[in-house]
């Protein structure tokens, strides 16, 4: 079975309501981050309907904002975050605080002191699972040097709500997380999948094939939703 937005469980609770899609417009994410954000708009319900309104935050090469974010977003607006929540600055870190179910990850990178484990996802004690371990990527640079035939990533995905906003995080830990998130989370669930659920969080794995050239597909695998490690579950899109 195939379906659209408008048919999609996991996206319900945006239905008939606002929606604003936040992204990153600094040169390095805006090039990087294009196939999700196209993926994205080509899913959700046309810019020329209304409903959907775009925002992009600028960042300088040291992931300073160099802009902040327009005020007027409705009460009762669905917010998709594209990317890294702590690089859009405090008013989404706030958001994203007050969100429900309380997040289970967050990247360490949000922490100046974790520099080096800037591809690692922290689980965090209170996640309901049996694993203890983080989500541990190598840098592509690393992968490479390996001779690996694919690059990988990781990334969060978590649905929930803030006060009256439906919240949408698709964020990975570079842009081939954050490109396996929108494609996991827009894709029609197989019966039984969690994307059923409204609320839903976890882990994807992403892979590309390793050039140096634009990346054309993207195979995803669940690692981990819900607080339920999965080793089965994967997809690939072109």
């Amino acid at each position: 079975m195939s379906g659209g937005f408008t048919t999609h469980p996991l996206w319900r609770k945006f239905q008939g309501r606002p929606i604003w899609v936040l992204s990153l417009s600094d040169t390095e994410h805006r090039l990087r981050d294009a196939r999700a954000l196209i993926c994205l708009r080509d899913f959700l319900p046309h810019p020329k309907s209304g409903q959907c309104t775009y925002v992009w935050v600028t960042l300088d090469d040291n992931n300073r904002l160099l802009s902040q974010l327009p005020s007027g977003i409705p009460p009762n607006a669905g917010v998709v975050i594209l990317g890294r929540p702590a690089l859009f600055g405090s008013e989404v870190d706030e958001l994203m605080k007050r969100c429900r179910p309380s997040l289970f990850y967050e990247f360490a990178s949000d922490d100046p002191s974790n520099a080096s484990k800037y591809r690692t996802i922290l689980r965090h004690a209170t996640v309901p699972s049996h694993a203890s371990n983080d989500f541990v990527c190598p840098s592509f640079a690393e992968q490479r040097r390996a001779n690996a035939k694919e690059l990988q990533d990781y990334g969060i995905v978590a649905s929930g709500w803030a006060d009256n906003h439906p919240i949408m995080l698709l964020a990975g830990t570079s842009s081939v997380g954050t490109w396996g998130c929108v494609e996991y989370a827009t894709r029609y669930p197989e019966p039984f999948d969690t994307c059923w659920q409204e609320n839903i969080q976890g882990v994807i794995k992403a892979s590309v094939t390793n050039t140096y050239q634009a990346f054309e597909t993207v195979h995803v695998e669940v690692s981990e939703m819900n607080g339920i490690k999965l080793s089965h579950n994967s997809f690939f899109y072109i």
